[in-house]
């Protein structure tokens, strides 16, 4: 949250990516903490339709790829969803004209005629991470110095796309859904969802959301045949350079993912399609245990 604070105080969030893509436009009402719903604006209203507030007409609009928003064409039901959005067209959700308000207090009239209060979720959530989450309230609770934590939200944010990987050091601790959706916060401030290289990964093993309408388009935005699985521990040593450090720990490591990543092109860098019976045999010259560092496979993610 304190490389959220760093992204935000900098200017350093994508704002056309946080209006289009993110509910952080969305209104919310100032008497209850709801979204502001079509329901209460008017009768016979969706609940599942929010608005935000268009800085061009001063108007409150009902914004597209809401959750009450339905496409024109509807596909079947998919899985435990219920429901099925990918008959949408591409390109449903952009802006257009729309300039939907990031910040700012409005008012609206609702169905029995009051008014009540509302402001942007981006709004609320600035003034409390401004408060609450300063990189110096991190490092007291962390141990990171501040200056660290302010050059990395600077790293994160400026490296267009970023990604974050997390593994069991984070999805098994209570409160894990908790910094996953902190993980996608800033992913999302920064325009990276969606894009090859950035966005947010987990390696460690739930698969239901492959189920999921539109996963695909997602995590492989440029499609299958541009973009692979591969292992997330390998993807990781080349790209993050620990590659390097495993040398250090052990010589025979660096031979093996010289093979890994050119020799057998399992994680090909360059476009090439992997070869499954080269990643057969590489597994089966990995180092067993007790012969030095143990090996574990990793889960195989998508790489964009």
């Amino acid at each position: 949250m304190a490389m959220a604070h760093v992204i935000i105080k900098e200017k350093l969030f994508d704002l056309h990516g946080v209006k289009e893509q993110t509910d952080l436009p969305y209104l919310v009402r100032k008497d209850n903490q709801r979204f502001l719903r079509e329901s209460d604006v008017v009768a016979n209203g969706s609940t599942g339709k929010f608005y935000a507030w268009d800085a061009k007409t001063g108007k409150a609009v009902i914004m597209k790829g809401c959750w009450g928003d339905e496409p024109a064409q509807k596909g079947p039901p998919v899985a435990f969803m219920g429901r099925n959005t990918n008959t949408f067209p591409k390109g449903y959700i952009d802006l257009g004209d729309l300039d939907p308000a990031l910040e700012g207090t409005y008012k609206m009239q609702l169905k029995d005629g009051s008014t009540v209060e509302v402001q942007p979720v981006f709004d609320i959530l600035k003034a409390r991470i401004m408060k609450q989450n300063t990189p110096e309230q991190a490092a007291a609770i962390t141990g990171i110095p501040a200056k660290v934590i302010v050059q990395l939200a600077k790293d994160y944010a400026t490296a267009k796309p970023s990604m974050i990987i997390s593994g069991g050091g984070t999805n098994h601790w209570y409160y894990s859904d908790v910094l996953l959706r902190v993980f996608h916060l800033l992913s999302a401030l920064t325009a990276s969802e969606g894009k090859n290289g950035g966005g947010m990964k987990h390696y460690i093993g739930q698969w239901k959301p492959l189920l999921l309408p539109g996963l695909a388009a997602l995590s492989r935005p440029e499609t299958p045949a541009r973009q692979r699985f591969c292992q997330t521990t390998i993807w990781t040593y080349v790209h993050a350079e620990v590659n390097d450090e495993m040398a250090k720990l052990q010589d025979r490591y660096q031979q093996y993912l010289k093979q890994s990543d050119f020799d057998t092109k399992q994680m090909p860098i360059t476009g090439e399609r992997p070869d499954p019976e080269g990643i057969h045999r590489l597994s089966r010259q990995l180092p067993q245990p007790g012969e030095g560092a143990e090996v574990r496979a990793a889960q195989p993610v998508a790489e964009a």
